[in-house]
């Protein structure tokens, strides 16, 4: 007898748009196009959807308008702050809550996204420091070196999740 494993996956209530955001499969611009996906292009950059239905799954979101560019890593970050969707699903879900920097944009092809940074992680740690918000993470991430690896601690979807840079 041959038994087999079936595996899939489900889209929660929110849909599948803001699942394939979260994933990182799916683009969304200032103006998104009719159905709203793209896809990837080299140098184009991935966007966080700051205001459109897919925020209403996110678990942080930018505390202000401001955002901090480090262009030698090809990525824009915000001051981060929880949702109440994180609030609410913290405990139940075993997910961590913490202060940092959310990652708004993400160059494609850019060093940042060749190490698979996404747009709506949220950094938290870099070079084993703690960063506060967008300032402190941008300060840290600057200094990424060509000769050594630079370590970053961040959550996606309130995972921890770490990974090393390299110009």
């Amino acid at each position: 007898m041959h038994m087999r494993r079936v595996v899939g996956w489900t889209v929660a209530a929110g849909g599948l748009l803001p699942a394939l955001l979260m994933s990182g499969a799916a683009r969304v611009t200032a103006a998104p196009a009719t159905s709203g996906i793209e896809e990837p292009v080299a140098g184009a950059p991935l966007r966080f959807a700051t205001g459109s239905q897919a925020t209403g799954s996110a678990l942080y979101r930018c505390a202000a308008e401001a955002t901090v560019a480090v262009a030698t890593l090809g990525i824009e970050l915000c001051d981060a702050e929880p949702t109440p969707l994180l609030a609410e699903r913290a405990e139940p879900d075993n997910l961590q809550i913490r202060g940092g920097a959310l990652v708004v944009e993400v160059e494609v092809g850019g060093v940042a996204g060749v190490a698979g940074v996404q747009p709506g992680d949220m950094i938290y740690r870099v070079a084993r420091g703690d960063v506060p918000g967008a300032g402190a993470a941008a300060a840290g991430l600057a200094g990424v070196g060509t000769d050594s690896d630079t370590q970053i601690n961040f959550l996606r979807r309130g995972r921890p999740y770490r990974i090393k840079l390299r110009r």
